[in-house]
């Protein structure tokens, strides 16, 4: 009798093993790098031909970045460099106050997304900044 309950609870046991396994196949655990966020084109109005031939190569080097999967948080900071690069050559600045508009949006982080990159890369993340796992994702 006491032979046949422990072959019952090994199949049992199996059988919670099994079924254990096909959840986590259904649900995977969590990557510890964030998945990269879909990274937006310039505007229409920015994809005109460039009058300045320092911003060709720019975007080329930008188009580049963009059309790869940033799976590291270097490789995100470099997409988000590059993209802020181009921006800055082909955005019209002005210095008439006139004219100029008021920045307008949200921040839902402390930490801008670029900042955190950069200093995720660079393992400058403080412990309590840290996930529970103790790895550097923030």
């Amino acid at each position: 009798l006491r032979v046949r309950q422990q072959q019952q609870h090994q199949q049992n046991s199996k059988l919670s093993i099994e079924s254990f396994l096909k959840k986590t196949e259904r649900f995977p655990a969590p990557s510890l790098v964030a998945p990269p966020k879909p990274m937006r084109l310039p505007p229409a109005r920015l994809q005109q031909p460039e009058p300045d031939s320092k911003a060709a190569p720019v975007r080329g080097e930008f188009e580049a970045l963009a059309r790869k999967p940033a799976n590291t948080a270097e490789e995100r900071y470099r997409l988000l460099e590059a993209r802020d690069k181009y921006f800055r050559l082909t955005t019209d600045r002005t210095t008439d106050i006139r004219k100029a508009q008021s920045t307008q949006g949200t921040c839902e982080d402390m930490c801008p997304e670029k900042e955190r990159y950069m200093r995720e890369f660079q393992l400058q993340v403080a412990a309590y900044e840290a996930g529970e796992g103790g790895g550097q994702r923030m």
